[in-house]
């Protein structure tokens, strides 16, 4: 045999890592290669899952909205029922209470005509009293002076 030296055995060495190496990146070159177009496919395939994916959410979220707005709309139309009987409502009460108001006030103005009225009916009917009693008066006095003549003139 022969007597081989341990730096022969270290280049030995050396070059058997290195070959082996070497052949690791040539295979993994060649492995890339093979893989490079399988991930291409992978890359397709999930680019492709995703735009259905994507696809899937917009519909989704248009589905969601118009739920939403036909819900909104339904509450809206609620809301407006409501407003609309208490409108009603309000303008009922009110109609009743000018009613009510104007009903007082007819009576208060009537009770004020009539009190006004009977006032002023009975200051004519004092003061045609008076005139009456003067007319009386007056008579008195004339049928007094008319007495006077007849005893002036007998006289």
């Amino acid at each position: 045999m022969i007597n081989m030296s341990p730096l022969l055995y270290l280049v030995i060495g050396l070059i058997g890592g290195g070959l082996i190496v070497a052949v690791i990146i040539l295979l993994t070159r060649r492995g890339n290669q093979e893989p490079a177009t399988e991930l291409a496919k992978r890359l397709e395939t999930i680019d492709r899952s995703l735009r259905d994916e994507f696809s899937r959410n917009r519909e989704e979220a248009g589905a969601a909205a118009k739920n939403q707005r036909e819900e909104l709309t339904r509450s809206l139309e609620g809301v407006r029922s409501i407003v609309d009987v208490r409108l009603r409502q309000l303008q009922d009460d009110n109609a009743k209470q000018i009613d009510k108001m104007r009903a007082t006030v007819d009576e208060k103005l009537q009770g004020t005509l009539e009190k006004r009225l009977g006032e002023s009916f009975k200051l004519v009917s004092e003061r045609l009293e008076q005139v009456h009693q003067g007319l009386g008066a007056m008579r008195q006095l004339a049928s007094d002076v008319g007495g006077l003549q007849r005893v002036l003139t007998n006289v």
